[in-house]
């Protein structure tokens, strides 16, 4: 019998409909599938994983007919392997079975084993297409967020930016409260800052920067990924010399240069795949 499933607005998987009966799904914070139940309340599955989601238990009608599992990936029945849309993984050992395509950063030695789930962070990662990791503490239904950009063609690496660009989570990350944005002149950008009130900041620049298209190229950020995706994207567009910038975001001699670089290396190669530059 085929089965049809059920998408909310963002995104997130609500439902699975087999024949005249639909299924609803239950998450923990972490946005582990935990249970299924009918339309009248009844428990139609329930599963229970260790940390690197290997499943411990699973019980009910419909527990080995659900395919959605830990952190919502898709799980094979037959070789007890995650599907995550690039590659395999191996719950039990902790790994991917092939080679991660993309190469890692060479001040981050986590990102050059090419087999590593998560950054060896299950509990506080996630990695939905096997390419990239971000947070999922807290995250819910916010994990698949981008759904939409790929149902519009945009493929799972625009599911990852989607949900990663606007990612908040469960319970409002109160630090997580800043954006990036950019003022742009076509397709050249001509400013770039950060601010806590972005509607604000809309009105301003349109006043002092009239002639210039604002965009908000990433939000929810904390302090340190804001201030360090601001300095990333100043220096990728040319600094002083070229844009309307009169001030460098994050002087030379600031202590916290590197922490502030490091924190936001991972939205900084998203924004720069989701907008081409």
């Amino acid at each position: 019998m085929v089965q049809s499933y059920v998408y909310g607005e963002n995104g997130q998987l609500l439902a699975m409909k087999k024949g005249s009966a639909t299924y609803f799904y239950h998450y923990n914070a972490h946005g582990d599938v935990i249970a299924l139940t009918d339309a009248q309340g009844n428990i139609a599955a329930r599963y229970q994983y260790d940390t690197w989601g290997k499943i411990l238990s699973q019980s009910g009608d419909m527990a080995a007919e659900n395919p959605y599992r830990y952190a919502g990936y898709q799980y094979d029945n037959e070789t007890d392997l995650y599907y995550l849309i690039a590659r395999y993984y191996h719950p039990t050992h902790g790994v991917f079975l092939s080679m991660d395509p993309d190469p890692g950063d060479s001040d981050d030695i986590l990102t050059q084993n090419g087999y590593t789930y998560a950054s060896n962070n299950p509990v506080m990662l996630v990695d939905p297409d096997g390419h990239w990791v971000w947070l999922a503490i807290n995250a819910g239904f916010a994990v698949y967020d981008g759904y939409k950009a790929y149902k519009s063609g945009k493929g799972w690496k625009g599911v990852a930016t989607a949900a990663a660009i606007g990612f908040v989570g469960g319970g409002r990350l109160k630090a997580a409260k800043h954006s990036v944005y950019v003022l742009k002149k076509g397709n050249v950008v001509k400013y770039v800052g950060r601010t806590k009130n972005i509607k604000k900041r809309r009105y301003v620049h349109s006043k002092n920067h009239s002639n210039l298209d604002f965009e908000e190229v990433a939000s929810n950020l904390s302090w340190g990924q804001a201030r360090g995706l601001e300095h990333r994207l100043y220096l990728k567009h040319g600094g002083k010399s070229k844009l309307r910038n009169k001030i460098r975001p994050i002087s030379k001699r600031n202590k916290k240069y590197r922490k502030y670089m490091s924190e936001s290396r991972r939205i900084y190669k998203e924004v720069i795949r989701r907008y081409g530059w």
